[in-house]
């Protein structure tokens, strides 16, 4: 198909106006759409292998795959039935309108081969989103793959009355997809992007959230919303639509993540406290506390945090409680369950330990050996001490990757299992945490001559002096301030008498000793 492509049907496509051939194109797949058999033999022969491209979930949603078809290639939803035949993992239709539109005059798109590039400057042309949602109607029956629907503002609407131009789409739409994308950016729409600014753009999401509201409380479901806003943004701008955005239960003014908690939290206190005098580039290596930054532990990290921001569902923070208490329940039931040479028979102990056992362990100490797996220690005495319900959804996965209890099992096995496996480092590193939030707060004295402080290096001075850390914690993540001159710096501070800055385990060991 590669060499089919390069040598006749791109030059042929090439030969047309660029417009009528993306005509063509999405003709070409409403055909295809429309031979079911055909649609689905081909879905079959372009499925991806979940095993090697992992399937995304987000806002509730599953995809197969990270690629989809974005908005802008059919307007009206006519070809989308087709992307999944070409193995896309989703679809996105739109940009739509409320009212029917023919768009910018022609033309309105360019080639520009030398770039690989294409220009377009369609300007929202559609039918409309009443004859979208009559013609999506006629489809039945489940998607193989998450439809989502991009909504525009129409050219006639003004800016005031932009609110319920976009609801009118959203009202009609909303049964048809699977999530909505609210696109406030295109440059094609005159004052289109105006809406981006938050004195617009909050009111506009308030009224969708309501609207997801009232479906709810008639018995429909919630759809995702999505914001589409410019790339050329500023990062003040982006922020101040995400807090147009949010809906929110958090008490504070903002949050943001600490550098045990993501690798944002690390770049955003690296950028501030660091400076740049070069390209950032996000490496692990930056990051004190990598090993509690681990992708199988993102949720546990954030999701609570995330549920407080507004931005978890119910259906998510209730998948995600059910993970956290089987993990828990799993870890605590493999430390309650004890096997000693009594009970484990020598053959038993060396076909899956690789030797027989000469004192007592339970079973979350046995986990922790490198070359025993959680499938195998369960297979013990015939799975006598095994999870019931885990090995049997463990065991269903192999016959279908896309079944939500046996990929609910393996999560749930890969968390206990990289927890004991690694509890040792994993401990430890909450230990350097908690070590390191005592210190982190600490205000250093504002009277503090850090040129007195004959301990340090002249360029650890020069730099404390000029920065004035308000904490220790900001000083310890100044360019060139070491650990090393810290442990120097809280050493001049308790020999000073600056009683905050005690040891808090000797603290604790004296007041352990007074009792």
């Amino acid at each position: 198909m590669g060499w089919l492509y390069e040598h006749a049907v791109k030059r042929a496509f090439f030969r047309l106006d660029p417009e009528h051939a993306h005509e063509i194109a999405v003709n070409g797949l409403a055909r295809l759409g429309g031979v079911r058999p055909l649609c689905a033999l081909l879905e079959r022969v372009h499925r991806l292998d979940p095993a090697q491209h992992r399937p995304v979930e987000a806002f509730g949603l599953k995809f197969p795959n990270a690629v989809g078809l974005a908005a802008g290639f059919d307007k009206n939803g006519r070809a989308w039935p087709a992307a999944a035949a070409l193995g896309f993992g989703h679809v996105e239709i739109g940009t739509v309108t409320f009212h029917a539109q023919p768009g910018n005059p022609r033309p309105r798109a360019f080639r520009y081969p030398a770039e690989q590039a294409v220009i377009n400057r369609m300007g929202f042309n559609n039918e409309g989103a009443a004859a979208l949602a009559a013609h999506l109607a006629k489809f039945s029956g489940p998607r193989s793959i998450p439809l989502g629907i991009n909504l525009g503002k129409s050219k006639v609407t003004s800016l005031d009355q932009a609110t319920g131009d976009y609801l009118g789409s959203f009202r009609l739409l909303a049964d048809h997809g699977d999530y909505i994308a609210v696109n406030v950016s295109s440059p094609n729409t005159p004052g289109l992007r105006e809406l981006q600014d938050a004195s617009w753009l909050k009111p506009l999401l308030a009224a969708l959230v309501e609207e997801n509201k009232v479906r709810v409380g008639a018995g429909k479901p919630r759809r995702p919303l999505l914001l589409k806003i410019a790339p050329d943004l500023t990062f003040p701008q982006i922020d101040a639509a995400l807090q147009a955005g949010a809906r929110t239960d958090w008490t504070e003014e903002t949050w943001v993540p600490s550098r045990d908690q993501a690798y944002l939290g690390v770049l955003v206190d690296d950028l501030i406290t660091k400076g740049v005098s070069e390209p950032y580039r996000m490496f692990t290596s930056r990051a004190e506390f990598r090993l509690q930054l681990r992708e199988d532990n993102a949720d546990l990290r954030l999701t609570e945090v995330a549920r407080q921001l507004g931005l978890v569902d119910d259906a998510r923070w209730t998948a995600f409680c059910r993970k956290r208490d089987a993990v828990s329940r799993e870890t605590e039931r493999l430390r309650s369950i004890w096997v000693s040479p009594k009970n484990l028979a020598a053959a038993e102990s060396v076909r899956v330990l690789g030797k027989a056992i000469d004192h007592e362990y339970n079973l979350a100490d046995l986990l922790r050996r490198p070359d025993v797996s959680y499938p195998q220690l369960m297979s013990l005495d015939a799975g006598k001490y095994a999870e019931p319900e885990l090995m049997r959804d463990s065991a269903s996965q192999a016959e279908s990757v896309t079944d939500p209890e046996a990929s609910f099992a393996q999560s749930v096995i890969e968390q206990v299992e990289i927890a004991a496996k690694y509890s040792g480092y994993i401990d430890r590193q909450r230990d350097e945490v908690s070590r390191a939030a005592y210190y982190e707060y600490l205000r250093l004295p504002e009277e503090l001559d850090y040129m007195q402080v004959s301990a340090l290096s002249i360029e650890a001075r020069q730099k404390l002096n000029r920065h004035r850390p308000e904490t220790l914690g900001l000083a310890s993540r100044i360019s060139g301030i070491t650990p090393a001159t810290i442990s120097l710096l809280l050493i001049h501070l308790k020999r000073s008498n600056f009683k905050q800055f005690s040891d808090p385990g000797k603290a604790d060991l004296s007041e352990a000793g007074e009792g």
